[in-house]
């Protein structure tokens, strides 16, 4: 089952085209994909959902180290709400990388009919954030 977004441009966040996919790896691929786009995603953007995406991370780094869990409260109620296909969805804050100032957390969850997944999501400062298929659910 892909988004609308992904069905509409006919590829994922990261321009893989959504025809390579077999049925498990296109729901794998679908999630991660749009996990990217709501992290990247920030509040009071769009209109028509003004909580779809997380608030400005800049204002999480100004709490740090205090804030993180904060953080990881904010995204996981994100997915809850905006990723369904993503279900008993936990996220923990990981230890920080200091040199590039990144705050990273972990986020695991059950997507059904394919299984466990875990991401690593990284916020840089800039507010940009990435995502990364981690081995084992």
């Amino acid at each position: 089952m892909h988004t609308i977004f992904d069905t509409l441009t006919g590829s994922y966040a990261d321009g893989d085209d959504v025809s390579e996919y077999s049925s498990n790896e296109a729901v794998l691929k679908s999630v991660r994909s749009h996990l990217l786009r709501l992290l990247n995603a920030r509040q009071d953007v769009l209109q028509h959902l003004p909580d779809y995406g997380i608030p400005d991370v800049n204002k999480f780094y100004q709490a740090l180290p205090y804030s993180e869990r904060d953080m990881a409260y904010i995204v996981k109620q994100t997915i809850e709400k905006y990723e369904p296909r993503l279900k008993h969805v936990r996220v923990l804050p990981k230890p920080r990388d200091l040199q590039r100032c990144v705050v990273r957390l972990e986020i695991s969850g059950e997507i059904i009919g394919a299984g466990r997944i875990r991401f690593q999501t990284l916020f840089r400062s800039s507010g940009e954030a990435t995502l990364t298929q981690l081995n084992g659910g």
